[in-house]
């Protein structure tokens, strides 16, 4: 299945020359990115497939709604991945 993926301020910075190599083009912040992965794909299996760190992921929004980590993903999803932000 095809997803886009956004991955947003440091989680940018842990994705592995192994996977990097799955883009074309440079990985920033908020950039989309265009990923085919199986079928019955879960949030939680497409983390471990990025190789995110799990502590490091904290919100997780598919088509704009935030969700689980066991939320069941289908073709077309855009999914925005989110480190825990602080500021004040």
């Amino acid at each position: 299945m095809e997803l886009t993926i956004r991955l947003y301020a440091d989680l940018v910075k842990t994705i592995s020359g192994e996977v990097r190599q799955r883009f074309s083009g440079p990985i920033r912040s908020g950039r989309s990115l265009h990923l085919s992965i199986r079928d019955d794909c879960t949030v939680d299996d497409l983390i471990k497939f990025l190789k995110l760190p799990d502590d490091n992921v904290k919100v997780i929004f598919v088509n704009g709604r935030a969700r689980e980590r066991d939320w069941i993903l289908e073709s077309g999803d855009e999914v925005g991945i989110f480190p825990l932000v602080g500021g004040g």
